[in-house]
């Protein structure tokens, strides 16, 4: 199950028939032939619904509740006072940039997590920039 598939459903019932109906088939694919009415799943169906449900909700603990973030590109204006902990000399040559120095313009764009809180953003990958003294 995929979440673009789960998040419309979580009804661990509808994928309990969904994955059954798959199965099935793959089993048809493989030979097998249904004598009787029965499902061949039958027997089985109290313990896939439990897998089932226990897989929708590890699918949210761990999609929604623990990886859902927002998450936002950043580039910075031309002019900004060169900042390490927001950037990157991308032609670094081992030597730190002078402390007032300013960058030309960004050549890579950096990444930010937004805080559903609304606290301060945090830099998960500084912009890479030209400075000035590059030129």
């Amino acid at each position: 199950m995929t979440r673009g598939h789960s998040l419309e459903v979580k009804d661990p019932k509808y994928w309990f028939r969904h994955i059954t109906k798959n199965l099935l088939n793959v089993l048809k694919v493989a030979g097998y032939t249904q004598v009787g009415q029965e499902s061949p799943f039958a027997r089985f169906e109290e313990r896939l619904l439990v897998i089932t449900n226990l897989a929708l909700r590890l699918q949210t603990a761990v999609g929604v509740a623990i990886t859902s973030m927002d998450l936002e590109p950043y580039v910075l204006p031309h002019k900004t006072t060169f900042d390490a902990s927001l950037m990157e000399d991308t032609f670094a040559s081992g030597s730190q940039p002078v402390a007032v120095e300013q960058i030309v313009g960004t050549t890579e764009l950096g990444l930010k997590q937004l805080p559903a809180d609304g606290s301060r953003s945090v830099v998960l990958l500084k912009a890479k920039v030209i400075l000035h003294s590059a030129l």
